[in-house]
């Protein structure tokens, strides 16, 4: 009898893997800055470009029943699997572009696309820009059904605000959103596209490093 065990690919630990190798890559550089007193860097902002990644959504295809009473599908900002963003930061206004690749089940695939620029436009007395932003933003995922082929295309505004720390080159960047409308498409025979408004809020985490 053959007592070995076969090795498999498990998602949820790759996930929680990336989620904590994504924490890791900026701690050190945390520390040293508290330590050589440069805490005050928390109220500039990046400048330039930069990239960011929000691992909460990482965890975004375990099942509504196990997540929602530890308020995930609120947390990850509606977002499934890898969330990548990138954009640049001029004085006092953010450009802000997003790519979402993942699946919230193994019967739906829902990429999505988003763009849209923040502004922060307080002072503090030493002239400093304030790292609290206001957002506005265009989101659209594609819904796709992979048993049934049944597609929506959605499109949707959002305003966020949010507040953001910056250590060195690394950022956290804490996010509140409110999506307020919808248009969507469907490949369903004698459908018609469809817009209403909304009220959907979300929350998210983005890990930020500026080059």
């Amino acid at each position: 009898m053959n007592t070995q065990k076969s090795i498999r690919f498990n998602p949820m630990r790759f996930r929680i893997y990336l989620i904590l190798l994504s924490f890791s890559l900026f701690l050190p550089d945390i520390v040293f800055s508290q330590s050589s007193g440069e805490a005050e860097k928390s109220v500039k902002l990046p400048q330039g470009y930069y990239i960011s990644i929000n691992p909460i959504s990482l965890l975004a295809f375990i099942p509504s029943e196990v997540t929602k009473d530890f308020g995930l599908p609120f947390l990850h900002n509606l977002e499934s699997g890898v969330s990548l963003a990138g954009g640049y930061y001029f004085s006092q206004l953010q450009l802000e572009g997003r790519v979402v690749l993942g699946s919230p089940s193994s019967l739906i695939f829902c990429p999505q696309l988003h763009a849209g620029i923040r502004a922060f436009p307080f002072r503090n007395k030493e002239n400093n820009v304030i790292p609290l932003g206001f957002g506005f933003f265009i989101r659209s995922w594609d819904t796709y059904y992979t048993h049934s082929e049944l597609q929506y295309l959605n499109v949707s505004p959002q305003l966020n605000v949010g507040y953001l720390i910056k250590r060195k080159k690394f950022f956290y960047d804490f996010r509140i959103g409110l999506q307020f409308a919808v248009a969507t498409w469907s490949n369903l025979e004698y459908s018609t596209p469809m817009a209403d408004f909304i009220g959907i809020p979300s929350a998210s985490i983005n890990i930020g490093y500026n080059f």
